[in-house]
């Protein structure tokens, strides 16, 4: 069966000499991934948008009409763009075909042309997108990041907690990881390690299993919540998926820890869970969840400043809330870790 790319860069190239009657094609990286756009259905506004978020996010824009062979793509195909008509509920046929017959699974975004509940709407667990009419390049290249974060590696055990960034043995800079997972975008910082803090920074451990947990701790033993384990967590959060059902589930937050969720359905569009432990409540909290939520947890989080504080617009999604929290961390050159999970 084919299958969509696996979004790894790389710098193969292939040389295509044109025939007097052809276009010049230009070179192809081959390790690169690619985004299909569906050219004939977009206005030139919106397809310099879409070249401009490919560029930004490093895949490919590959023009694309119905007619065309798709060989030599499937494998670095990476997600497809098209559009859908105002009051429509049905994807498009040609796109249809091509995200189930051609590469069956490959993500699907599509530009509406009528303004949207939020957004950005997912739907099919994630596969298929709707993205608010006349989107901007950033705003299509958040979705794209987002699209192409990687999957959890297929060596891991199904259920199994692993480290989000490897704990290093040497100082290190600042370190990103993203991930999907489902529906779900995973965003993990581990701000820069120097010698003294290599082995007592907190790092985030992550699993996928009925949903997506992380727990941020200073341990380097795998959590083992269902025993009681936690390893001294500073931070816990867990989005459950039950059914049709999403719930949160946090536990107040340890002393030096930030845990906030950000939602634009929601009224404050601001929960800092972090207050609960400074009023002096402990124990936990579960909350209905909806798409559109962004959940933060930093610790230690004292050096960047109040979570309130960060100028975080859950309108910029996750990855766009990643982006404000690593230039805050990099600026402070503090060994702290964050994880950012949103519902899409």
């Amino acid at each position: 069966m084919n299958e969509p790319a696996r979004r790894q860069p790389g710098s193969a190239s292939q040389d295509v000499s044109p025939t007097p009657a052809a276009r010049v094609v230009e070179k192809v990286d081959l390790a690169r991934p690619a985004v299909i756009v569906a050219e004939q259905q977009l206005e030139p506004s919106g397809l310099q948008a879409i070249r401009e978020a490919c560029a930004a996010v490093g895949a490919e824009f590959h023009a694309w009409k119905p007619t065309d062979h798709l060989e030599g793509l499937v494998s670095r195909a990476a997600a497809a763009i098209g559009t859908i008509g105002p009051g429509s509920r049905k994807i498009p046929s040609d796109l249809a075909s091509l995200v189930t017959d051609h590469i069956p699974g490959l993500p699907l975004v599509l530009i509406a042309q009528e303004a949207l509940v939020r957004p950005i709407v997912t739907l099919h667990d994630g596969l298929v997108t709707l993205v608010d009419a006349a989107p901007s390049s950033p705003q299509l290249a958040r979705c794209l990041r987002a699209l192409l974060a990687e999957s959890p590696s297929s060596s891991i055990a199904p259920g199994a907690w692993w480290a989000a960034i490897a704990h290093p043995t040497e100082p290190t800079p600042l370190r990103r990881r993203e991930f999907r997972v489902g529906a779900s975008f995973i965003g993990v910082i581990d701000g820069p390690r120097a010698v003294a803090t290599i082995d007592t920074a907190p790092i985030t451990w992550l699993r996928a299993a009925a949903g997506v947990s992380a727990v941020v701790t200073p341990s380097r033993e795998e959590p083992a919540p269902e025993t009681g384990y936690l390893g001294g967590a500073a931070a816990f959060l867990q989005l459950e998926v039950g059914g049709s059902r999403l719930d949160w589930f946090f536990l107040v937050p340890h002393a030096g820890a930030a845990l906030a969720l950000f939602s634009t359905q929601r009224f404050p569009p601001f929960t800092d869970l972090g207050r609960l432990r400074a009023q002096g409540e402990g124990g936990s909290r579960r909350l209905a969840a909806a798409p559109g939520d962004i959940a933060v947890a930093i610790a230690p989080f004292d050096a960047i400043g109040p979570i309130a504080s960060l100028g975080l617009d859950p309108n910029e999604g996750g990855t766009g809330l990643l982006d404000r929290l690593e230039a805050k961390i990099r600026k402070a050159a503090v060994a702290c870790s964050c994880v950012v999970i949103e519902v899409r």
